[in-house]
């Protein structure tokens, strides 16, 4: 076949069925059947510089790298930089100032809606993912591209190194097919070691999630989630987690330091049935000496960085001898034990205005209300129930402790029953059950 230099050349000097012949070869029944604008669109052509290139549609990236070298030949990309960030700047700038416009209850639709595009992403990219194929093939991909995109690009890639001719294609995948296919796959020889060790540390993560110090169960019945096992279907209670993922995280690693594993799968281990505290209902019944805390906190928080927001460090920190029950009762004779001797108040910031809100009794119920008052006036706050506060949280993890310390001395006792025990048999027996009670009757013991 006669070179050409373009395309309509090529068309005018060479026959259909010598195109077909010269670029695809193939047998009688199939040339019938490929029509020649089918011919056209696969075949490869020359340019006008005598370089051969394959028809293919350019993607957005590529067509804007061509774009930057073309503006750095002209020498005008700086002029093209200065006019583009200025243009971020000023459309940055009309956000600023629509936001700042905003209603609170604007703002507060606008948080919502951000945060559930956020799990909308996360669910859509945990779908992608797919678990790894036994032969390395292109569903191993969940697990090294996180997404289709970069997949396809890859792709892309390796196609553009294959042959011409259809059948050594054909031939060179079967090749790599064979070769990647006779022992294990890739991914899973790359972690080998990541997946032993996942598995010693599966059982101990979920048995930590579901420790009743780390979450409370749900005590509704229909406080439930449905699963699907090997075994089938089965229901879970939801339990509500005390604190963060990174705070659940940092007890696990105080608690077992030979287990290597990061934050995100130790997040990602977490059980179904086990809801972040973020999720807790709101009517669940919480701790007026813990919410105070939290709420008065978090908004000095933004005033004195130095006062860190709460965590389950935070308690231990206010005393020198977390050991100690004295330090915690705020019985000690230690200088510079409590909060107001760890966190002193700037003077710079006292007279700040500050806003917060309180679990306080207003008309005979309590009710969460906001006090608009100086950062003064919320440190004095804080440090006045600082020390119950404090009390509170040492009682709170001593009866924890031993409420699992009970758990695992605990024995079962066991009756022997008949199987078919007549009723009059089985209310006849030698056995009673007892229980404790106290008699206050204004203020006086009764006695016995």
């Amino acid at each position: 076949m006669a070179l050409a230099q373009d395309h309509k050349d090529c068309e005018q000097f060479v026959k259909p069925e010598e195109k077909i012949k010269c670029f695809w070869p193939m047998n009688h029944a199939d040339k019938k059947s490929y029509t020649e604008k089918n011919m056209i669109r696969d075949m490869h052509i020359l340019d006008r510089n005598g370089v051969e290139a394959a028809a293919t549609k350019c993607s957005r990236k590529t067509k804007e790298k061509k774009r930057r070298e073309k503006l750095k030949k002209e020498g005008r990309y700086e002029e093209y930089k200065a006019k583009h960030a200025n243009t971020v700047k000023k459309y940055r700038e009309k956000q600023t100032l629509r936001l700042e416009s905003l209603t609170v209850e604007e703002k507060d639709q606008l948080v919502l809606e951000r945060r559930e595009d956020r799990i909308r992403k996360q669910k859509s990219r945990a779908k992608t993912r797919t678990v790894l194929s036994p032969l390395g093939s292109a569903q191993s991909s969940g697990k090294a591209y996180c997404r289709t995109s970069s997949l396809n690009r890859a792709v892309n890639v390796v196609k553009k190194s294959l042959p011409a001719r259809s059948r050594k294609h054909r031939n060179v995948l079967w090749k790599l097919a064979d070769e990647f296919g006779k022992d294990e796959d890739v991914a899973t020889k790359a972690n080998k070691h990541l997946l032993s060790l996942a598995a010693e540390a599966i059982e101990a993560v979920k048995n930590f999630y579901t420790s009743d110090k780390i979450s409370r169960m749900a005590p509704g019945k229909r406080d439930v989630v449905t699963i699907k096992d090997q075994d089938g279907k089965k229901k879970l209670q939801n339990r509500h987690l005390y604190m963060s993922i990174k705070e659940t995280y940092r007890v696990f690693k105080d608690e077992n330091r030979n287990v290597k594993i990061g934050l995100t799968k130790f997040s990602t281990l977490h059980p179904p049935n086990v809801l972040l505290s973020s999720q807790t209902p709101s009517n669940v019944c919480t701790c007026v000496y813990h919410q105070n805390m939290f709420l008065a906190l978090g908004a000095i928080h933004s005033h004195v960085p130095g006062i860190p927001v709460y965590s389950t460090d935070f308690s231990a920190s206010c005393v020198l001898n977390p050991e100690s029950d004295l330090c915690w009762f705020g019985n000690c004779s230690h200088d510079g034990c409590g909060f107001e001797e760890k966190y002193p108040l700037p003077d710079t910031v006292k007279n700040l205005p500050a806003k917060w809100m309180k679990w306080q009794e207003a008309n005979g119920r309590l009710a969460k209300l906001q006090n608009t008052r100086r950062v003064q006036d919320l440190y004095d706050h804080i440090c006045s129930i600082s020390k119950k506060f404090l009390a509170h949280c040492h009682i709170k993890r001593l009866q924890s402790k031993q409420y699992e310390l009970d758990k695992e001395l605990a024995s079962l006792q066991d009756s022997d029953i008949a199987q078919d025990e007549i009723q009059s048999a089985h209310w006849n027996q030698n056995q009673v059950t007892l229980f404790t009670t106290v008699t206050w009757l204004k203020g006086k013991l009764c006695p016995r």
